[in-house]
């Protein structure tokens, strides 16, 4: 089996979406907006469906290809720019770096690649809308402490 399909049964699960959409959601104002209605409880399900069929697709079987076609349908009619995509593989990498312990750099560049032309199937001709500016974290600082000193 392939490492990638082998990592992704490793990290697969309620969890690994959790924390993808958190990470994700956390990204832009504009990508939190595109979410602003919609049930989690189905969009984690309808996640790690979708990673299946990236990886089915990547390895060149005809349902994820078919299962990835029909989701470009519905992601056309959202408008979706093309720099959200970048962020959702970012952020799906970043949260599968988290939870893999088998986790390398080998590894990762195959993600990269069992990604890229599902994402872009997806993706399609879209518009090239610029990604906004992503404002820096604020330091943490703990609740009732301001950061001065006496």
């Amino acid at each position: 089996m392939d490492n990638t399909l082998l990592s992704y049964r490793r990290v697969r699960g309620l969890e690994f979406a959790e924390r993808f959409y958190r990470r994700f959601l956390a990204r832009s104002p504009e990508i939190q907006e595109v979410f602003a209605r919609t049930d989690f409880n189905r969009q984690r399900e309808m996640l790690l469906h979708g990673v299946s069929m990236l990886l089915e697709h990547a390895h060149g079987r005809a349902v994820g290809t078919l299962a990835l076609q029909r989701l470009r349908t519905v992601h056309e009619k959202m408008l979706l720019p093309a720099w959200m995509y970048d962020v959702w593989c970012e952020c799906l990498l970043a949260t599968v770096q988290e939870m893999d312990p088998e986790w390398t750099e080998e590894l990762a560049s195959q993600w990269r690649h069992d990604l890229q032309s599902g994402v872009e199937l997806v993706r399609g001709p879209l518009r090239e809308a610029k990604a906004p500016a992503v404002p820096p974290k604020a330091p943490s600082v703990p609740p009732g402490n301001t950061g001065r000193t006496r």
